[in-house]
């Protein structure tokens, strides 16, 4: 299965907030979040886990980044009262995501 997102550059953030991912298992696990990478739900995180007390957010987010030449560029970005910082959202154009080769990592 293979899902892919594109936006066009004038596109703005906006259009991949509301594209949203989730990934879970039979235990109650799970990762969510949005195509654009900025958690706008209070329950979107990379690992959450089902523990006998609860859901435990093991990782809620990661700050991305490519260095080309010494230069590091943004890919992640975080959601701010009047802003989103960094904007690495701008950088991006298309995404795809193969279940086939998420399934291969876990």
């Amino acid at each position: 299965m293979e899902y892919t997102f594109h936006f066009s550059a004038g596109s703005g953030m906006e259009a991949g907030l509301s594209c949203e991912w989730l990934l879970n298992n039979a235990r109650g696990d799970y990762a969510s979040g949005t195509a654009r990478g900025c958690a706008t739900r209070r329950y979107h995180g990379l690992l959450c886990a089902q523990t006998p007390e609860g859901k435990l957010m093991l990782l809620s987010s990661m700050e991305d980044c490519v260095r080309i030449q010494g230069r590091e560029y943004p890919l992640s970005c975080r959601l701010h009262p009047g802003t989103a910082w960094p904007e690495g959202w701008k950088l991006e154009s298309r995404l795809k995501c193969s279940m086939d080769e998420v399934s291969r990592v876990f």
